[in-house]
């Protein structure tokens, strides 16, 4: 008699979902995947306890990078009070390793100790660890999967209940349902005062704590894991801001050389690409968010940016996708070894998604399990896409479907992070799959949202190259921003029609728009590109689709460097 073992690690959504930048993103992501990478390790010491998923070759000598959320083990000969304890066991052991590394973290920054006594009441209940276990007799696998699934979720279903003991006070903007504990005091108004609302009898003052300068902004209030988080992602000395990730695409390295930026810390070059890009946007920098040092050489580097010409990009793009029916195609094998060959393939290609989205000049933030997240200049989005599609495709036998969303970098990165979660939803609806859908949220807070395409297909079919071709094109080709105009101001009429107009028609106007679009550029006719734009158009259901479509592409052409 063998049982097959399932352990999850969350609240994956709201540890990971809750933040407000890149690196808070990613701390949570880490921290969750390491914690699972310990479980791991310490569930592979048990005699007869064999780790099917995750696939993991050497485990403990090198700690995974990425890790799901979720193990899958074969336990052999065991009664139900030692599964029980292994397991009850494991659940200690994790809970244990989130709490020793809390504690790490606030004290490697100079935490007081009653700062970390408010931060244990917030942190002491807050990890969800669930497991089950199912028996089964060789051959009857297959079906022991099928009923451990079934049994985890109704598990889940089973939340515990704690009221809070908190005092009244500021709530923190990550995580509401607790107390902002960490502030620093802002100068502004009343001299050395907290952010509004703060309670100052159950506060921990981190304005002149160490370590926490350029991570924490006056007048801001985190509870204990928001800055958690937040400390955990900056211990990988690769991970920078989305504003230097943009920064470094479009200026000369010698204009960073001559401004002072290299050789400086991240902090202190995340801080200097914020203020160059706050003085692009039109802001008078502070000097209480900014010390005198970054505020001469942003002027600077930025007076230089000016003097070349560089056109500075503030839009960036947020990838976010798995593999099409990743859990049909575990279930659909009847075998341990055949799930854990499929573990092995996307452990495989999660070792190759941070290099990729690495070489074209982007940010990953996860890729574990079948689900992965990274961040891109919009120069390279096209090209990146393509190389990881072409990755998964070869590497997994099967294909992915991708959610895109592009967003100005004062956007709310919560609402961005909901955009580009609608957007794979978008993909993954699509019939068949293996397809990507772009949404857009303008800097005036317009939104726009194309409709899901092939990433890749049979002829006739829109697909992801043909979005690229457009984009390439329109950016070199100078062409008129009336074009697109002129498209959406000849279609309008037809918006409330119930029956699309002929094609044949459609085709006439777009001609008429494209030929006063004056593309100035070698080698592309007037007819490739109202072919291009017809594919569409006869593909989409309604004709809002295709205004989407052409609205997306022009703003793509735009914005991407051609």
């Amino acid at each position: 008699m063998k049982d097959l073992f399932l352990f999850t690690i969350g609240p994956v959504k709201e540890f990971i979902g809750s933040s407000r930048k890149l690196v808070d993103l990613y701390g949570g992501s880490r921290l969750l995947s390491d914690l699972m990478g310990r479980a791991v390790c310490q569930l592979n010491k048990v005699e007869n306890v064999k780790i099917l998923i995750p696939y993991v070759p050497d485990f403990c000598k090198n700690e995974s990078p990425n890790m799901p959320n979720r193990m899958v083990a074969e336990f052999a000969d065991y009664s139900e009070d030692e599964k029980r304890r292994i397991a009850e066991n494991l659940t200690d052991f994790v809970k244990q390793e989130f709490e020793r590394t809390a504690l790490e973290l606030l004290e490697s920054k100079g935490i007081s100790r009653s700062g970390i006594e408010m931060a244990k009441k917030q942190w002491e209940d807050f990890l969800e660890i669930y497991w089950v276990f199912e028996a089964y007799d060789s051959p009857g696998y297959w079906e022991a999967y099928q009923r451990m699934i079934g049994a985890i979720h109704q598990v889940k279903g089973i939340r515990p209940f704690s009221q809070t003991t908190e005092p009244w006070g500021r709530k923190c903007m990550l995580f509401p349902k607790y107390n902002g504990i960490f502030a620093k005091k802002s100068g502004k108004g009343n001299e050395n005062a907290y952010p509004y609302q703060t309670n100052p009898c159950y506060v921990c003052d981190i304005t002149e704590s160490h370590g926490l300068e350029y991570m924490v902004k006056p007048g801001e209030a985190l509870s204990a894991l928001a800055l958690m988080k937040r400390i955990y992602g900056k211990r990988d000395t690769d991970l920078y801001s989305v504003r230097y990730m943009l920064l470094a695409q479009r200026v000369p390295e010698n204009l960073f050389r001559e401004s002072g930026m290299e050789g400086q810390k991240h902090e202190r070059r995340d801080m200097l690409a914020n203020a160059v890009y706050d003085l692009d946007h039109g802001v008078v920098l502070d000097e209480e968010e900014y010390d005198a040092q970054v505020i001469q050489m942003a002027h600077h580097l930025y007076r230089r940016i000016v003097e070349q010409g560089v056109k500075l990009s503030s839009y960036y793009a947020v990838l976010k996708f798995d593999g099409d029916n990743m859990g049909d195609a575990f279930k659909a094998l009847e075998e341990a070894e055949k799930q854990r060959e499929l573990s092995k393939n996307i452990h495989s290609f999660a070792e190759e998604v941070p290099a990729i989205i690495k070489k074209f000049g982007g940010l990953p933030v996860f890729a574990g399990g079948e689900d992965f997240l990274g961040f891109i200049p919009l120069d390279h989005l096209f090209e990146c896409v393509s190389v990881l599609h072409e990755s998964f495709c070869q590497i997994m036998k099967r294909s992915f479907s991708i959610g895109i969303t592009i967003a100005h970098l004062m956007q709310p990165l919560k609402e961005v992070m909901a955009g580009v979660d609608a957007m794979e939803e978008s993909a993954k609806r699509m019939p068949g799959k293996n397809a990507f859908a772009i949404g857009i949220i303008k800097r005036s807070g317009d939104e726009v949202r194309m409709p899901a395409y092939k990433l890749s297909g049979g002829e006739g079919v829109p697909q992801w190259k043909d979005v690229r071709w457009l984009v390439g094109i329109l950016s070199r080709a100078q062409c008129s921003k009336s074009m697109f105009f002129n498209m959406a101001q000849l279609m309008k009429p037809f918006l409330g029609e119930q029956v699309k107009p002929q094609d044949d028609m459609v085709e006439i106007l777009l001609r008429k728009c494209v030929k006063h679009g004056k593309l100035e550029v070698e080698q592309v006719g007037v007819e490739e590109v109202v072919e291009r734009l017809m594919l569409f158009y006869k593909n989409g259901n309604q004709i809002e689709d295709f205004l989407h479509t052409t609205d997306g592409i022009a703003f793509l052409s735009r914005e991407v460097d051609g």
